[in-house]
């Protein structure tokens, strides 16, 4: 997903959301990783694809080394809780079949809940430390970046786990 690109569109499309507020690039950050646990379901892939990425566009910007590695690896952890995350399968399996669709129901909302969170800690760290806001997009711009950016997901998504009866 890194050499292919998507994971670039991912943070594009996050930025595109989130981006132009103050501490932006931390909250794209977060946003990203709720894109990319929704592909991988693993915190470990999270953070090796989109954490060089993530930590070197923070550190260009002005942020300090310690909060861009801490956010990154905070919000990595949403991959375990955003469908379909193959943890959730393994749990049901060792758990003696429990619905997988339930759990990855269950999981959406402690995920998303998770991710705002983090935006919302962030904003507040950022406003504290002076971090900058990020660039604004014209309307033109944005919706091609949205495009790109729903594409990538549908592209990694399909055929989408919740669509099947596991």
């Amino acid at each position: 997903m890194g050499q292919g690109g998507i994971s670039d569109r991912l943070v594009k499309m996050a930025d595109v959301l989130v981006g132009r507020m103050r501490g932006g690039l931390a909250m794209v950050n977060v946003m990203a990783s709720m894109f990319f646990g929704g592909i991988s379901g693993s915190a470990v892939a999270d953070v090796s694809s989109l954490g060089p990425l993530e930590i070197n566009m923070m550190d260009k910007a002005g942020y300090d080394k310690d909060f861009s590695v801490g956010v990154t690896i905070a919000s990595a952890v949403q991959g375990i809780l955003i469908p379909p995350s193959h943890n959730m399968i393994l749990y049901s399996v060792a758990a003696g079949g429990l619905s997988v669709q339930n759990l990855f129901l269950g999981g959406v909302v402690p995920g998303v809940f998770l991710g705002i969170m983090l935006m919302v800690l962030s904003f507040i760290i950022s406003v504290k430390r002076n971090y900058p806001k990020g660039d604004k997009y014209t309307i033109k711009e944005g919706l091609k970046i949205l495009r790109d950016g729903i594409l990538g997901l549908m592209t990694a998504l399909s055929p989408c786990p919740l669509a099947t009866n596991i």
